[in-house]
Parts: structure tokens; C-alpha cells; sequence
């Protein structure tokens, strides 16, 4: 992605139209028309430009440290990949689920499941089941994930320095001190 002056709107009046574009490029990248969408995806950044450095901050929610990777495969270009990964279980997990349940209603145990000739199960043998629950609505990003930026200027590529926290990726890259031109005397 090479960096151009784009106009910000803080209107909500184009939020649907840029949304339709993002899920057409989504859906055009899948190798065939009667295909999955791609299972790669961009994460949304902000960059900003100061005189000495450009920032990136990015929305990576639910991934790990260990599942990015920030490399330069070229001059002046940096790539942010990773892979983001979420499992689903039935059943009630937490405590805000385990206090929506009613007091009075039944928790099944594995004695419950065992028949009379048949033996009963034990702690051990118990599985979790199956997530057969129906989805009305799946709209976050899973699978692999990268973004390229491409900047301007020449910039330090040891200076570097980058940071999650709460699901924001923050990155400075500092820009390289210009070239200034010396004249040596000759004595």
C-alpha cells in the first residue's frame, strides 16, 4: 500500500459504501466465482506522519504475539502477517452464562447418559460435544491476515519498535536521518 493523501470523512454517510467495497474485494479474491471467499484478510490500520518517524496502529483482536510477524522483504517496505484463530464450544462457560441458568432446571451428569446394563462413564472418558449451534450472524476475521505498507522516505529499519496491547498493534518506524552533504578540506 503506498501512502497518498486520502480525504477523511467523519460522517457516517460513506461507512456503508466503503464497507460494500471491502466486501467485494474480500469476495473477488476467492479463486473461483462458486468458491469460498479467500481466507486471507487485512487488518484496518491507522498511519500517521510525523517529522521524524511514521506510526502504525492496527486492530488485531484476539491474536497473540506469537501469531505475528513483522518483516522488510523490500527497501522501504514493511509486511504485518500473522494468522488469527478462534474455537467455538457450546455450553456455558463463564459465569455470566452459569448465572443465566435457573436454579431449578437439570444439569446432565454422566450417570444420567448410562443405561442399566450398559456401565457408567467416568470423569475421564466425558467429551466435550460438538458446536451445533446455528449462526445467525459471523462477521470476524479468522485465518491468515497481512498488510503492506510502503513508505515514502528512507527509513531505520533497526529503530524499529512494536507493541500489542489490548488488541492494537502499535509500530514506529523511524525515519533515516537525511543525508547531509560535507565538504572535506584538503590540507
Amino acid at each position: 500500500m503506498a501512502f497518498a493523501a486520502r480525504p477523511i470523512h467523519n460522517g457516517a454517510s460513506f461507512n456503508p459504501l466503503f464497507r460494500l467495497m471491502e466486501d467485494y474485494d474480500r469476495y473477488s479474491k476467492s479463486d473461483t466465482a462458486t468458491a469460498a471467499p479467500s481466507i486471507q484478510w487485512q487488518p484496518k490500520f491507522d498511519v500517521r506522519e510525523t517529522s521524524d518517524a511514521y506510526f502504525l496502529h492496527g486492530e488485531l483482536p484476539g491474536v497473540n504475539r506469537d501469531q505475528i510477524s513483522i518483516e522488510f522483504p523490500e527497501l522501504q517496505t514493511l509486511v504485518i502477517h500473522g494468522k488469527s484463530e478462534r474455537t467455538y464450544t457450546s455450553g456455558s462457560e463463564n459465569a455470566d452464562d452459569a448465572a443465566e441458568t435457573s436454579s431449578n432446571s437439570h444439569q446432565a451428569t454422566v450417570e444420567d447418559e448410562a443405561t442399566a446394563d450398559a456401565p457408567k462413564a467416568t470423569a475421564v472418558e466425558q467429551k466435550k460435544p460438538a458446536d451445533t449451534a446455528k449462526y445467525w450472524l459471523s462477521e470476524r476475521n479468522i485465518g491468515r491476515f497481512s498488510r503492506s505498507f510502503t513508505f515514502g522516505s528512507r527509513i531505520e529499519e533497526e529503530g524499529i519498535s512494536a507493541r500489542l496491547q489490548d488488541g492494537i498493534l502499535s509500530v514506529v518506524i523511524p525515519k533515516a536521518k537525511h543525508y547531509a552533504a560535507r565538504r572535506i578540506v584538503v590540507n
